[in-house]
């Protein structure tokens, strides 16, 4: 049995979202200092409403964040409802603001940015995780492991970096685009690439992520064996759809052993 197990990043492997959060405040209270609104820790549900509806417009959750900044400035200086900000803003850009709110956007977008440069924490149990799957696919060439993500390149390499992810070698392969089914699907022919399997040889792909949209039921669409874990930035979600049904669902990748034993991976020391 040869194995191919590919991990979503943010919000997977590493909590992406505290960074975020605190991104949002610290745009937040730029907004404060304009006087746009007031208690800006508390407000950061808003940003997120206006964060989603733009993910909706732009298919991804990376989409210029000078539209967020935009489009919460909007949203407090007019009263919009957060949805009807980010189409406002959309169809008109910053031509929606006067000059002085102009200024405070271009400063929200700069130090929201900068924000964004911190390095997110690796979740409880990750780099245990990682090490023994190294452990196992150095001594077994029945395993090959990849991430696949769509966040932001430049983002994701500085995290990859901070924790020697390449150096260390715990992944044959880091795929970063849009995901698709057809995208998934080239993800496997990469891990069956680094496996060197024939067309007849078993193999089970499997999937980890904390999206039943952007993870769970593209993979499946892909033919994946599929594995949620709620994160903090999607909260636990409800399949909407058969192909949005995981095939597994744990509380925390620790717990991701003994999903792969299930199914005849057993790692070293598990």
């Amino acid at each position: 049995m040869h194995f191919i197990l590919v991990f979503d990043a943010d919000n997977t492997l590493w909590d992406t979202n505290s960074v975020f959060h605190e991104a949002h405040v610290a745009m937040l209270e730029v907004f404060e200092a304009a006087q746009l609104l007031s208690d800006a820790r508390r407000q950061v549900d808003r940003v997120r409403d206006i964060d989603r509806a733009l993910i909706r417009h732009f298919g991804r959750f990376e989409y210029g964040f000078k539209n967020l900044a935009t489009a919460v400035a909007y949203h407090y200086r007019h009263q919009a409802d957060p949805s009807d900000a980010a189409a406002y803003v959309l169809e008109r850009g910053e031509q929606a603001l006067d000059t002085p709110m102009r200024t405070a956007v271009e400063q929200a977008y700069r130090t929201h940015t900068h924000a964004l440069t911190q390095i997110p924490p690796l979740f409880p149990g990750v780099a245990d995780l990682l090490g023994h799957l190294r452990t196992y696919r150095d001594a077994n060439p029945h395993l090959a492991t990849a991430i696949f993500s769509e966040g932001h390149p430049e983002r994701l390499a500085r995290t990859i970096d901070a924790y020697n992810i390449e150096r260390h070698g715990y992944f044959n392969e880091i795929v970063i685009e849009l995901k698709t089914a057809q995208a998934f699907e080239r993800v496997r022919d990469i891990g069956r690439q680094c496996l060197d399997v024939a067309d007849g040889d078993d193999v089970v792909t499997i999937m980890i992520g904390d999206s039943m949209q952007r993870d769970v039921r593209l993979a499946n669409e892909a033919g994946f064996t599929t594995v949620y874990i709620p994160g903090s930035f999607e909260g636990r979600q409800v399949p909407q759809t058969e192909l949005e049904q995981p095939d597994f669902e744990i509380e925390r990748i620790a717990e991701l052993p003994s999903i792969l034993a299930s199914l005849g991976l057993h790692l070293p020391g598990r």
